[in-house]
């Protein structure tokens, strides 16, 4: 009974101690692209990328933990090689239906570009596709077919690099109803 008594002052204690840093995570690091309060290996990797080219320097104005931030010292804007964020799901639809594919890239003056497999499972040539969203972040049919069924990806650039993003696999079913 005590130690269940002391376990629950305990945790009371952690749990009041720990609700300020939580409350308090508005105030993201420049590193910290995604703004989940979590550096992950990636934007690691982006903030040694920028230190080695001299673009991670000293601004305690940003007010960041540990008084560094991406860019140009001095101000100015630096161009950013893109990194993505958040890579394109796969799904599973029905004929006739609004689909969209979308990645979230960060980076300066991206460019996008959908490709498709083309029904070649063995080519490894991805086509442009042919769609008016085709070069944007989003890849959108206002009706889908079933000539769309296939994989996509989505290659993204600017001036000092480029990524594309893994390949979603997009799966068209026959509408039964109208083909009866």
């Amino acid at each position: 009974m005590r130690c269940r008594a002391l376990l629950l002052i305990l945790v009371f204690i952690l749990a009041v101690g720990l609700f300020p840093i939580v409350a308090e995570i508005n105030n993201f690091h420049d590193a910290d692209v995604d703004r989940d309060g979590i550096i992950s290996l990636a934007e690691l990797l982006r903030v040694i990328q920028f230190y080695n080219s001299g673009a991670y320097h000293a601004c305690p104005e940003v007010g960041t933990e540990d008084g560094f931030c991406c860019g140009v010292a001095g101000g100015g804007e630096m161009e950013m090689p893109p990194m993505i964020i958040r890579q394109p799901d796969d799904l599973t639809v029905n004929e006739g239906q609004a689909v969209s594919l979308t990645v979230v890239a960060v980076g300066n003056n991206l460019r996008y570009q959908w490709c498709r497999r083309n029904h070649c499972p063995l080519c490894k040539i991805y086509l442009p596709v042919d769609n008016p969203t085709a070069q944007s972040p989003t890849l959108s049919w206002p009706q889908i077919s079933l000539e769309d069924d296939d994989y996509y990806f989505c290659y993204v650039d600017n001036d000092t690099g480029s990524v594309m993003t893994r390949n979603a696999e997009l799966r068209v079913n026959a509408d039964t109803q109208t083909r009866k």
